[in-house]
């Protein structure tokens, strides 16, 4: 036993235990940036004739977009706006023909920022006041952005439903729904 010990001798084991370790934090932080990188944390809303609204991650990458028609969602698909930043999406959405088209034509632009974090939510605003120049911003807090969905309308329609709702709570969603912006703001 002695001998045997003598030449093998006894090596220790943190060298394992460091990889161990390192394997661990790999595994942990990989997951986090996952993490990170899927879960939508804020929301800008483009209206503009056709509507857009774009989930952002902590990066400011779109992580999906969801058209209000099958014609918008047609538009998002072609457009191609996953993972880029929200400002070359904005500005992508406003360069696309059918967004110009309904300029031209009289739509107006209404552009909402919504998100769990106040100060996020207003650099997010400042950066889309540039983009949309001639285009009217408002802000949201994240739990409109939920209720909107659960009601089957757009974040800037359910911001109207509220002020409208405000003035005659007999007011559905399903009315406000069947609505343009424009439409809205004149029943307004």
């Amino acid at each position: 036993a002695y001998l045997h010990a003598r030449r093998a001798p006894h090596r220790p084991r943190y060298r394992a235990m460091l990889a161990a370790a390192a394997c661990l934090l790999v595994v942990f932080l990989g997951t986090g940036g996952a993490l990170a990188w899927f879960t939508p944390v804020s929301a800008v809303s483009v209206e503009a004739g056709p509507y857009l609204e774009l989930s952002l991650n902590r990066f400011d990458r779109v992580l999906e977009v969801q058209g209000d028609s099958a014609k918008d969602q047609e538009l998002a698909d072609r457009l191609g706006l996953t993972n880029l930043s929200y400002t070359d999406a904005l500005e992508a959405i406003l360069a696309s023909q059918e967004v110009s088209q309904a300029l031209d034509g009289g739509a107006e632009l209404a552009v909402t920022v919504a998100g769990q974090n106040e100060q996020h939510c207003q650099d997010l605003m400042e950066d889309t006041q540039s983009c949309a120049g001639h285009g009217t911003c408002s802000s949201a807090d994240w739990s409109q952005v939920t209720a909107a969905q659960q009601s089957g309308l757009s974040l800037s329609k359910y911001q109207m439903l509220l002020q409208l709702q405000a003035l005659d709570p007999s007011i559905t969603p399903e009315q406000v729904g069947e609505c343009s912006m424009h439409q809205l703001r004149q029943w307004l």
